[in-house]
């Protein structure tokens, strides 16, 4: 009695929604087993960079070069051409960290010593931490640090990745304020780079 039109219902439903299935099997089929790209990558589409923010069944989250959040379908993602510019094992980040005009080169130095030495005791950094500042002054002078995260950028550990940042960004600033270099005025801006 209940079989028939239980069964009925379904293959009207398969039937309405065939291409909504077919998109969800496939997404399934690439996200997990093909990966084409994961949560940190730098994709170019169109000839347009992105940075993969989020991946999701049906739609893939990112960031283009100028900062814009682009939701992108998973459909669209997999039917073009798409480049992968994957950074192998390790995540760039790019920090900017602005400082005050009267630091001098024995603090930045100091502040590179310990930096290195929290990235050396999280274990989620390189040590190869590099410090340098940026010849533009605009606001003011401003410490470059680029730190490279260690491990895959997958989608997977998102959250872990996603730590790790947090707290290279607060050793930042509460290394530079220690040092009475941080010039509380601006934000600490961080960008994820390819290698």
């Amino acid at each position: 009695d209940f079989a028939v039109p239980l069964a009925t219902l379904i293959l009207a439903f398969s039937f309405a929604y065939q291409q909504l299935l077919a998109d969800i099997v496939n997404n399934l089929y690439t996200i997990y087993f093909v990966r084409p790209y994961n949560i940190g990558d730098l994709i170019q589409i169109d000839g347009k960079g992105y940075y993969v923010e989020e991946v999701g069944m049906l739609s893939t989250a990112c960031t283009s070069e100028d900062g814009y959040v682009a939701y992108i379908s998973n459909t669209v993602m997999r039917e073009q051409a798409l480049l992968n510019m994957k950074r192998g094992k390790w995540v760039r980040l790019r920090l900017a960290c602005y400082i005050l005009p009267s630091t001098t080169m024995s603090q930045i130095d100091e502040f590179r010593k310990q930096l290195t030495f929290f990235c050396v005791q999280s274990k989620c950094f390189s040590s190869k931490v590099r410090c340098f500042t940026d010849d533009t002054m605009n606001p003011g002078p401003v410490l470059i640090i680029r730190a490279k995260l260690k491990g895959y950028a997958n989608w997977h550990d998102k959250k872990t990745w996603q730590t790790c940042q947090t707290k290279i960004i607060i050793a930042i600033s509460n290394i530079a304020k220690d040092l009475g270099i941080l010039d509380t005025r601006n934000k600490l801006h961080v960008k994820r780079e390819a290698e």
